[in-house]
């Protein structure tokens, strides 16, 4: 006879928790078919950086505005962000009424994806590289993604997977499909990938021209 699927809900329980108690990881974003606009012509396709709790953050990212290409760096810290200017490369410190990123918090984000996802599955055991994983399939409320994508349509139920460790239970990769902020097309798909858990990263406030 074939093994059974072993349960979803403890395996969510207790990778939420392994996921609470982090120190730091990195996280990789992209984009298939679309992005995500954080301010008006400007959409972001691809981000990546290092969450270091409770509240040190460091990422660059890259798009367009207005169909022409644009790339910065983003360092947060104790309340204070500073961004590289797409054009010049300069550091700049942002006040919160023009930081387009000041939404983001991948933290609480991935807290709010292991809390609130719903109706979920078993798909069985997938490998991510050397990574043994459990690969689940459900729903999560649009509402759950402002923290990473900013302002989301309201009330809808996004198609969901995650893959989560076996060994260490950490939530590895995350993939969502379908619309989640308005003008989405049908076919956009998001993938963040974590790695790098607790492994020390040193984020400083840059050097300001």
């Amino acid at each position: 006879m074939p093994t059974p699927l072993p349960d979803v809900r403890p395996i969510l329980d207790e990778s939420g928790n392994a996921m609470e108690f982090l120190e730091s990881f990195r996280f990789d974003m992209g984009h298939r078919n679309g992005g995500t606009p954080i301010a008006n012509g400007l959409v972001v396709k691809e981000v990546a950086g290092y969450v270091v709790k409770p509240d040190k953050l460091m990422l660059s990212w890259d798009g367009t505005f207005q169909a022409l290409f644009v790339k910065a760096q983003v360092i947060s810290l104790e309340g204070e962000t500073y961004m590289t200017d797409p054009i010049t490369g300069r550091w700049e410190a942002l006040s919160g009424d023009v930081n387009p990123l000041s939404f983001f918090d991948p933290a609480s984000g991935i807290a709010s994806i292991m809390s609130d996802f719903a109706e979920v599955s078993m798909m069985g055991g997938e490998d991510l590289g050397d990574v043994a994983t459990y690969r689940m399939k459900g729903e999560l409320p649009s509402r759950s993604l402002a923290m990473l994508l900013g302002t989301v349509a309201l009330d809808l139920m996004v198609d969901t997977e995650v893959w989560i460790g076996v060994e260490d239970m950490y939530l590895h990769q995350v993939v969502f499909r379908g619309e989640v902020t308005r003008g989405d097309p049908d076919d956009i798909k998001r993938t963040i990938k974590l790695s790098n858990f607790n492994q020390p990263k040193t984020i400083e406030a840059p050097l300001l021209d």
